[in-house]
């Protein structure tokens, strides 16, 4: 890497930390929420064992959070909330330098200015502060992380041959649904990188490439399958078409904001439009805009891999009522 390219990267790098720790450092102050004290009862009479052999009690089965968390308890005994809340900040500044890498790993033209661009929008993107005040977004933030890192370790292995980045990003591949079920997507989301690559392999090759990042994702899957835990993946009534609308209508207003917002008025306006109908109103013409603006500047690459990575990425909480 040439000499202005390391001084380039190691600010963007600085400021980035800067912006994250700035921004976020609010929430070390913040005590337990509501929703956090549920989980750190049913991890006080647990082992580690016990928490990989038995999710009842707690629901999905996602014993990796819980293993950090019980391993800092046996560190440094009763949990606070600042420490955990310095994880949470922790792991979402580290997926903040993973999108960099991920875009930078693309090779597209706009790449050194397009990362860091994107990683100070995923940094401080309003919604972001979801997965950091709340103790038990940490499946979220940790999931996020090991999918995020499985894609880029492979994108490195391409650029510099090597089985130990390749084994890693394997390995991060089946582990990554024991933190969150999103894991499972990041087989397709792999595939979807190699689509939208400056050197874009055929969809063929794109597949022979993923093969065993699918067979390590079939492997999680047995196992998830099979683990006690409350909540496990039940049949989805696709058929119930209202449930899909009102998702759908719902996770679209996340593309669009922040114009999203401006539904309540034509929705108190008393045009005749309920609060869906008001949405797709105001949401449907800015994606569209959106996307012709970024497809006329040259940007059909990034656009399919945002809005690929957006629909891969919503589809499970779409389809679930």
């Amino acid at each position: 890497m040439p000499r202005w390219d390391r001084t380039f990267s190691l600010c963007v790098g600085l400021i980035l930390l800067a912006a994250g720790v700035t921004t976020y450092s609010f929430c070390l102050g913040l005590l337990f929420f509501s929703d956090d004290i549920p989980h750190l009862r049913w991890l006080h009479v647990r082992d580690a064992w016990q928490i990989l052999s038995d999710f009842h009690g707690i629901g999905r089965y996602r014993p990796l959070p819980f293993l950090v968390w019980k391993a800092l308890w046996s560190w440094q005994g009763p949990l606070s909330a600042p420490l955990l809340h310095a994880v949470n900040i922790g792991f979402h500044l580290l997926n903040a330098f993973l999108v960099w890498g991920l875009i930078q790993g693309q090779h597209w033209r706009r790449g050194t200015i397009l990362g860091p661009a994107v990683a100070f929008l995923f940094l401080l993107y309003p919604f972001s502060y979801q997965a950091i005040s709340w103790i038990g977004a940490l499946t979220h933030l940790m999931g996020a992380a090991m999918i995020m890192g499985a894609l880029r370790l492979h994108q490195m292995s391409r650029s510099r041959p090597s089985r130990w980045l390749s084994m890693g990003s394997l390995a991060l591949t089946f582990l990554a649904p024991f933190a969150n079920e999103n894991g499972f997507l990041i087989a397709p989301l792999l595939v979807l990188l190699l689509l939208t690559r400056q050197e874009r392999p055929s969809l063929r090759e794109a597949l022979r490439e993923t093969r065993l990042h699918w067979l390590c994702t079939l492997g999680s899957l047995g196992l998830w399958s099979i683990a006690p835990q409350d909540a496990t993946l039940s049949p989805v009534p696709i058929w119930n078409l209202e449930a899909r609308y009102q998702n759908g209508v719902y996770l679209l207003q996340g593309l669009s904001y922040p114009v999203a917002p401006l539904a309540r008025h034509i929705w108190a306006a008393g045009w005749g439009l309920d609060d869906l109908q008001s949405v797709l109103l105001i949401s449907v013409p800015v994606v569209l805009l959106w996307g012709i603006i970024l497809w006329k500047a040259g940007g059909g690459r990034p656009l399919l891999l945002a809005v690929g990575w957006f629909v891969l990425a919503i589809m499970p909480v779409c389809l679930n009522t």
